[in-house]
């Protein structure tokens, strides 16, 4: 392979977010991977985002501005996606930023194995650092890392990398479906879970070449119970909807729905909005009840029981986590989704 030819469509959603976006585009446009294309979606940002916008794409031709009204997260991706020209696509936050050689071993990564998508480490930071390793010259271990989707899905030393579409490598005629638009939840999650299972391997870079900004002054802020169920909810309409589900998607489908629903509601019984999320967890066991005989009987039985006695959940996890804190209970990963 030429080393740069193959283009990747780099694709920022960016929404009121001018103290982060000069971080976020001076770490991708003085990557070491040149063959990029930067589309920035403005989604009807009211702070002055679209001007330093303008100012990078008056600088650097590989820019591409669009302009939207305010849609959220996943309608301008899904914008990205749609006006990309690259073989390759990756999503990268507009507060976060990525290791000078992201893309460059991302791409080489995935040529090398010969696989659909290629995963890379991440780290959650409070404040930007200088982070460059030359990990190109240094060289780190990535064989032992080729995966099937099975593994992925299964195995749960490899649970965080199913959760994110950011920090990883698609190539663009492998993505089937979009992002759920109108969801402010779990958007990632639904797009990884009806688009990975399609792919054959996987590579998984086992350093940290994404960095995800964490504020802890965030938390829950703008995150409600109806938020959260909305995502499940669509999900369910969903598996209603398209009965040519392949079984593998319905059975990470249905077990996600459950985890998610028994841990919402765990939540915000903690919160004192017990009865809204008893509420979204009866919509959704409605669907649930119709699909999860595709689970061992096991799983099966244990979600049915906790689904009807909740109190049993909030044991286990009180016993799991060690204390009733919701801070705690949210992982730093769980709060960058949070705050968006």
């Amino acid at each position: 392979m030429n080393k740069e030819d193959k283009k990747i469509s780099v694709i920022i959603p960016v929404y009121n977010v001018e103290k982060y976006l000069r971080r976020c585009l001076e770490s991708i446009i003085n990557n070491t991977y040149k063959n990029i294309e930067i589309i920035c979606v403005n989604d009807g940002s009211p702070d002055n985002s679209l001007n330093i916008l303008n100012e990078y794409a008056a600088k650097d031709s590989r820019m591409v501005v669009l302009s939207k009204s305010n849609g959220g997260l996943s309608s301008a991706r899904n914008k990205g996606i749609k006006e990309s020209t690259g073989e390759y696509i990756t999503f990268i936050d507009s507060d976060d930023w990525v290791h000078p050689q992201f893309f460059e071993i991302l791409i080489q990564t995935l040529e090398y194995d010969n696989t659909d998508v290629a995963i890379c480490g991440f780290s959650q930071v409070e404040k930007y650092e200088d982070c460059f390793i030359n990990y190109l010259n240094n060289g780190y271990d990535r064989k032992k890392w080729i995966i099937s989707i099975d593994e992925l899905l299964h195995d749960k030393k490899y649970k965080m990398f199913k959760v994110y579409s950011c920090g990883v490598l698609y190539k663009k005629n492998k993505i089937y479906s979009l992002f759920p638009e109108g969801i402010k939840v779990i958007e990632d999650n639904i797009f990884n879970l009806l688009n990975l299972p399609l792919y054959s391997k996987i590579s998984i870079i086992n350093i940290p070449i994404y960095f995800y900004y964490y504020n802890n002054e965030s938390i829950m802020h703008t995150y409600s119970c109806n938020d959260a169920y909305n995502g499940l909810i669509w999900f369910c309409n969903f598996l209603d909807k398209d009965a040519s589900l392949d079984k593998r998607v319905i059975i990470e489908v249905v077990d996600f729905i459950y985890k998610r629903c028994l841990f919402y509601r765990y939540v915000f019984f903690l919160l004192g909005d017990k009865k809204s999320a008893q509420k979204n967890t009866k919509k959704c066991y409605k669907t649930l009840i119709l699909y999860d005989k595709i689970l061992p009987w096991r799983k099966r039985v244990l979600y049915r029981i906790c689904i009807i006695f909740p109190f049993l959940y909030h044991i286990l996890k009180q016993i799991k986590s060690g204390k009733q804190n919701v801070e705690h209970i949210f992982s730093l990963a769980e709060s960058k989704i949070l705050k968006q």
